[in-house]
């Protein structure tokens, strides 16, 4: 199975996206009312970094000002990518080992779309997040 599969089958395709002098706070507010876990940072069309909700945590606790801090200065910049035409299995395998819950993910060298580790585990293994969702 390849990303490109993955990304066909997710719900909400949205590129949410904010440009690098955008305020942390603003950011925030994006993340909110798309109801996501992540905006992309791009100069243009160009991928210049990440900014995560697990960011979110780390500014807090550090006390960094979400009304006058600039995303540039907080985004993970070159994030991980791969191509829509790896295998799953591979990107999977990569998430685990670095930590990673949201990826980027490009065709011809421009952003596809983006997944999460949960898109991942709940396309490989619908029946374990049906449960989680019934139990829990």
């Amino acid at each position: 199975m390849k990303l490109r599969e993955l990304l066909v089958a997710k719900k909400n395709k949205e590129i949410v996206s904010v440009s690098p002098g955008t305020r942390i706070g603003d950011a925030i507010r994006l993340m909110a009312e798309k109801n996501i876990g992540d905006v992309l940072v791009m100069d243009g069309e160009k991928l210049v970094g990440i900014f995560t909700e697990r960011d979110v945590v780390h500014l807090y606790a550090k006390k960094i000002s979400f009304e006058t801090g600039i995303i540039s200065e907080v985004m993970t910049p070159d994030p991980v990518t791969f191509d829509e035409s790896t295998d799953v299995n591979v990107v999977l395998s990569v998430m685990c080992q670095k930590n990673i819950r949201h990826l980027p993910v490009m065709r011809e060298g421009r952003v596809a779309g983006v997944i999460s580790f949960r898109d991942v585990v709940k396309y490989l293994m619908p029946e374990i997040c049906y449960f989680a969702d019934h139990i829990y």
